[in-house]
């Protein structure tokens, strides 16, 4: 009897489980749905083109050069393309939508386990509400699908260190570990910050205590520290920490070593506030998994801060880790609240005083605080296909196409200010003005960018150098970036290139783009100086 009653429990907890998981799976994907057919974002459009020229003929071009970040997902683009017959945004969406679906429903499934059914129900309910989680799993990136291999790697680290834990289960483990983590280094670099977390995570939490009841704890503490100096001495005179440090800290468009503090002040700024009181006690209640997302979160987030670029996407993979940790510090702290507003309620006159009134006070009081966090509006307007912060789209170029396509019939050198745009909806540029440069490109002037295979400046001067040297041309630009140039930067040093003798310049606008055309009827165009620069552009012949 006994037995049958302990089967049914066992019964009875496995279906609330799977009827859990199922529920927050499918949550998160419809709840990610509202931008599938939205116009591709800028990062985007590098996976869209090649992956065109994957579903061509095998191969990751992109116009002129190539695009060889991350080939496996600009493959896997590829291949959705050709399940949709054609180049489709919406089959090229829906991987990030599964990849993110995944995680939401995995990390709910794993902190329930590790902390109970309510810290469950809360976690479900940050991953389903997660502005930057709706956002990139409607993205043509690769985030989600890291995350979802790191989140893999970790929780297999995790179970690894699990007291009890069979020798067959720990080499599975090990296994798993090992190739998920080694997958998500194939997307992300930042994978290795995680790595470093989980390390850390190993040394004091799993290593630590066992040498501190060993015997021989001293002897073996310090035979560990003169090997890690050792190791960071061999590592400094090689030049590996060099190199490590100068990619860690490159930064083409500046640090900002306090964007993730004002993310999460803005979008959970009650619960961003009391993350360390949350922490003190998800420890004292749940200290084994509370140390391990500890580790994860404060590591990752420190190492992100202080890196050379900041953006809510590179910190996506711990976030999940984050969440639970709220989760746990909340289970103990909502109760002692909830008691505390109870034993001051109950001093008032009555019907303040009364049972059901005090609870309706604590429901209300409750909704405000989860109200007033601004994840909860973004993400049910990104739900309902509004575009909101982070959320950011190109502008449509389509109606400039006739324009620009008139100005290359009749031989003008096409400057923009967005390859990508210019791709996808002009078929093609031949220069392209901007700040978006590769390391190995040293930031110089018409240096051939190796993705698109076309020379890069960002140099007014430059600009000023072609529009001597071509009779005619055309500096193709968005609208909003002329805004976002003439808030940032001079506008007079960037007209001042057209201010070349015997140049005209005529502009006109097409939607979203303004075409600034200019005709060259000087004799600088036929100096040795041009001459060159214009061997050094070549611009050929597009590929439409």
């Amino acid at each position: 009897m006994l037995r049958t009653e302990r089967h049914v429990t066992i019964l009875r907890a496995e279906h609330e489980v799977l009827i859990f998981t199922g529920f927050v799976l499918l949550a998160a994907v419809f709840g990610r749905l509202g931008h599938l057919q939205a116009a591709p974002g800028y990062d985007e459009l590098y996976h869209i083109l090649a992956a065109q020229s994957w579903l061509e003929d095998g191969s990751l071009r992109l116009y002129q050069g190539s695009y060889e970040r991350t080939p496996l997902y600009t493959a896997l683009i590829g291949w959705m393309f050709s399940l949709a017959g054609e180049p489709s945004l919406v089959m090229a969406r829906l991987p990030s939508v599964v990849f993110g679906a995944l995680t939401a429903a995995g990390a709910a499934l794993w902190s329930r386990r590790v902390g109970g059914p309510a810290v469950g129900w809360i976690v479900a309910l940050f991953l389903l509400f997660w502005p930057s989680g709706i956002q990139l799993s409607q993205t043509i990136r690769f985030y989600t699908l890291h995350g979802m291999l790191f989140f893999i790697g970790a929780i297999a680290v995790y179970q690894l260190f699990e007291p009890g834990q069979k020798t067959p289960a720990r080499l599975g483990l090990i296994g798993l570990a090992l190739a998920a983590l080694w997958f998500a280094n194939q997307f992300q670099d930042s994978t290795l910050v995680g790595v470093l977390a989980l390390a850390i995570w190993i040394a004091g939490f799993v290593a630590l205590p066992r040498i501190l009841q060993h015997k021989q704890r001293v002897a073996i503490l310090v035979v560990l520290t003169g090997l890690l100096l050792a190791a960071v001495t061999v590592a400094f005179s090689s030049g590996m920490l060099a190199s490590i440090w100068e990619k860690y800290t490159i930064s083409p468009w500046g640090r900002d070593i306090t964007a993730y503090h004002r993310v999460f002040s803005r979008f959970y700024p009650a619960i961003w506030s009391l993350t360390p009181f949350l922490a003190i006690l998800a420890l004292r209640s749940f200290p084994r998994p509370a140390g391990f997302c500890v580790t994860l979160v404060v590591v990752g987030l420190i190492v992100h801060s202080f890196a050379g670029v900041q953006n809510q996407r590179y910190v996506y993979y711990i976030s999940p880790f984050m969440f639970t940790l709220w989760a746990m510090g909340l289970l103990v702290l909502v109760p002692a609240l909830a008691d505390m507003l109870r034993r001051a309620l109950s001093g008032l006159p009555r019907p303040f005083s009364d049972g059901r009134a005090m609870r309706g006070i604590l429901v209300l009081a409750a909704g405000f605080a989860v109200l007033t966090q601004d994840a909860l509006p973004l993400s049910v307007k990104l739900m309902m296909g509004r575009v909101a912060v982070p959320l950011t789209r190109v502008a449509d170029w389509s109606d400039a196409r006739p324009a620009v396509e008139a100005l290359v019939e009749d031989g003008a050198l096409i400057v923009v200010n967005n390859e990508l745009s210019a791709l996808y909806y002009l078929g093609g540029f031949d220069v392209v003005f901007s700040n978006n440069w590769l390391p190995e490109m040293n930031e110089t002037e018409f240096a051939r960018d190796p993705r698109t295979g076309r020379p890069l400046i960002s140099d007014p001067e430059s600009l000023r150098a072609l529009v001597r040297a071509y009779p005619d041309g055309a500096f193709v630009v968005s609208g909003e970036w002329w805004k976002q140039w003439t808030k940032n930067n001079s506008i007079g040093a960037l007209l001042q290139a057209f201010d070349v003798p015997g140049v005209s310049l005529t502009t006109q606008s097409a939607g979203p783009v303004w075409i600034l055309h200019w005709r060259n009827t000087g004799p600088g165009a036929q100096d040795d100086a041009s001459r060159a620069l214009r061997a050094i552009v070549d611009p050929g012949k597009w590929t439409r």
